[in-house]
């Protein structure tokens, strides 16, 4: 019952205006009322703790040199206003120089000069709301100001995220509905760009810890190989053979070559899991749609715990 009560949350219409349009998407939202987790279950904001509200994980970044144009802008637009939907969203990215990492550096300071125009401009700014963007190298924004972004930054031996993303994943905070209480986990969604063949074990142990993963279609590289391969019943060996050379070198390594097949099985047995955004075809404001459709799918898996008003706690 209390799931179903969520789920409906989750599930109702939000609307959204931009500058080119007010587009009504029908689809998956997030709850308007998210908080933290705190030492009592209150709505006293004076003693709300920074965990996240919502996590996005961007994985891609690879050392591959395989040319490949995409609509690198629909994607910042959209990753930014996906975060734009919850009170306190992290987007963790790996921080180097190029490739990803540097799409979806440029994606932030993009949201944070328009955010300092518009205070400028006399704007009435959401304080409460806050993106942070959050790196292995480096912090974009704010000093560390709770645990869990601290852990992320210690987690050196930890160059996929896959550790981080399991903890937060399993770190709990409070929705309050009318008249009740649920205490949930964090919902946390790895986004995929491009990648190689590291990236197709990371989606594939994710999907395997129950994580949602939503893969940007055209993106290339690893993402594009993923969906091919879970969109043909039966890829044929050569072909896959094929597409591993271009795509992650031409140097064959036939154990890296069976261990990426069995991922592969792996990822096509959890694809309920799996969302896509389509980049050349997609409106920017359709990835949060996708994104509370993965929420939705990773809520069931987890914990819900519903309080009542006494405080007493049952599942």
């Amino acid at each position: 019952m209390e799931e179903v009560y969520l789920m409906s949350h989750y599930g109702k219409k939000w609307k959204s205006k931009t500058k080119l349009s007010t587009t009504e998407v029908q689809g998956s939202q997030f709850p308007a009322k998210l908080i933290n987790e705190n030492k009592e279950v209150t709505e006293d904001k004076n003693k709300e703790q920074n965990k996240p509200t919502l996590v996005l994980s961007v994985i891609g970044d690879s050392n591959t040199i395989v040319p490949n144009q995409w609509p690198k802008d629909v994607f910042r637009k959209a990753l930014i206003e996906t975060a734009k939907c919850e009170k306190e969203t992290l987007i963790l990215y790996l921080g180097v120089t190029g490739g990803v990492s540097k799409i979806v550096k440029e994606a932030y300071q993009d949201y944070d000069a328009m955010e300092s125009w518009r205070k400028k401009e006399g704007a009435k700014l959401d304080q409460k709301r806050r993106i942070k963007l959050i790196s292995k190298t480096q912090k974009e924004g704010e000093t560390s100001s709770c645990n869990a972004e601290i852990l992320f930054q210690n987690m050196k031996d930890d160059p996929s995220f896959l550790r981080y993303e399991t903890f937060v994943s399993q770190q709990n905070m409070f929705y309050f509905g009318p008249g009740m209480v649920f205490e949930i986990p964090v919902p946390t969604v790895i986004i995929v760009c491009e990648g190689d063949i590291q990236t197709i074990s990371h989606i594939s142990e994710a999907l395997e810890k129950q994580l949602p993963v939503i893969i940007m279609k055209g993106s290339g590289k690893a993402a594009d190989f993923v969906l091919d391969y879970l969109h043909v019943d039966k890829l044929k060996d050569f072909v896959i053979k094929k597409r591993f050379r271009l795509l992650f070198g031409y140097k064959f390594d036939k154990e890296a070559y069976e261990n990426m097949k069995k991922h592969l099985k792996c990822i096509k047995q959890n694809r309920e899991l799996i969302g896509v955004f389509d980049l050349h075809n997609d409106h920017p404001l359709k990835l949060s749609s996708i994104v509370g459709e993965a929420v939705v799918s990773f809520l069931p898996m987890k914990n819900i715990v519903q309080i009542d008003s006494k405080g007493k706690r049952r599942k």
